[in-house]
């Protein structure tokens, strides 16, 4: 807990026990971190929402961040000539330059889908995520055609199975598609689509929202979300589980186990979690890239412009976590465990890859 000014022990102790048992009741109250910041967080947050596009529309700039680790905004920038504007856009805004830090860092990018050529036959029996396997699950591997070469495809996963206004349809990421941040006619096959036709054909895009205009002029596209709901097609059937590998690869180790433990083969999704990501908090991931994979979360709530899709195009509000990503696993879900009863908790779905972390 950041505080401004110091407050005595009890004092302090006696309000947060309150304010958990208001916001958070059931929670149980822990160890607390006290730390003597210069800034309040709402202060903060005012000065982050005043920079938003601004900051981003400034070449070079890559982020912007209020870091909850150092009590400061953060602004990320892949070019040092990027600075003279960010400072100048501060004084401008009336951003103190006290409260924020201007570092390097590359740009975001696109978990790109895995290109792979098509097989003639998927092996049946669902003994990997990647595997033919039905009923579906969270997790899976799936594949579209590319365009103008049928023996291509792209490889992505199913990030959720879910029911929106009665229809039943299964979650990914939305550059999987044709045509991102676009409703468009994509085909998703499971585990892939074979030379034989669309006889793994699992489900069409549904749902895509065009991304509204921001940033000078509204120039710029921005979403607060990388994801799309494709139509489950009559006869798929699938589940509210993620599937559940043998092994899993723990950070910094860059990948998982991708074969599917045959007693246990998939965890029930218990709902969205009931409290907030934040930073250190432990997730896991299972997508058809990198397999199941488990780490922290480095960063919360960071605004982004991604290389993938060019300087126009940005997402707000990513979650950043620190677990292997690799192309193929666009799509994944991200969860955490509930408690000891063999259930999770979906937190999102991966999407963007930097070079020691991945975002949901």
């Amino acid at each position: 807990m950041w505080l401004t000014h110091p407050v005595p022990g009890p004092l302090l102790r006696a309000a947060l026990r309150q304010a958990f048992a208001r916001h958070v009741p059931g929670t149980a109250f822990g160890n607390v971190v006290v730390r003597i910041g210069a800034y309040a967080f709402d202060s903060l947050a005012s000065w982050r929402d005043r920079l938003l596009d601004p900051i981003l529309d400034i070449d070079g700039v890559t982020s912007l961040d209020l870091d909850e680790e150092r009590n400061r905004l953060v602004i990320g920038v892949s070019s040092q000539s990027a600075r003279p504007a960010v400072l100048r856009e501060l004084s401008r805004r009336e951003v103190p330059p006290s409260a924020v830090v201007v570092e390097a860092e590359e740009e975001a990018a696109m978990l790109l889908p895995d290109e792979a050529s098509v097989p003639s036959e998927a092996t049946n029996g669902c003994p990997s995520i990647e595997s033919l396997c039905r009923p579906l699950w969270a997790g899976l591997q799936i594949g579209r055609r590319k365009p103008g070469d049928p023996q291509k495809f792209f490889e992505c996963t199913i990030g959720l199975i879910a029911t929106i206004d009665g229809v039943r349809v299964f979650i990914t990421a939305s550059h999987c598609s044709t045509d991102k941040w676009s409703l468009d006619n994509t085909i998703q096959n499971q585990p892939y689509p074979l030379s034989s036709g669309d006889v793994l054909r699992i489900g069409g895009e549904w749902r895509d929202p065009n991304a509204p205009g921001c940033g000078f002029l509204g120039i710029a596209n921005c979403r607060y979300s990388d994801a799309s709901a494709f139509r489950l097609d009559g006869g798929i059937h699938g589940e509210g589980t993620v599937a559940r590998p043998q092994t899993v690869g723990i950070w910094p180790t860059p990948s998982g186990g991708f074969a599917i433990d045959p007693q246990n083969p998939s965890w029930p999704i218990k709902g969205p979690a009931s409290t907030s990501i934040y930073v250190n908090m432990l997730l896991q991931k299972v997508g058809a890239g990198t397999g199941w994979t488990r780490g922290p979360v480095s960063k919360t709530c960071k605004d982004v412009k991604t290389g993938f899709f060019g300087l126009g195009h940005r997402l707000y509000c990513q979650h950043f976590v620190q677990v292997g990503s690799n192309k193929g696993d666009s799509g994944s879900p991200v969860f955490t465990m509930a408690d000891s009863d063999g259930a999770v908790f979906v937190m999102g779905i991966g999407i963007l890859a930097l070079r020691t972390c991945s975002a949901l």
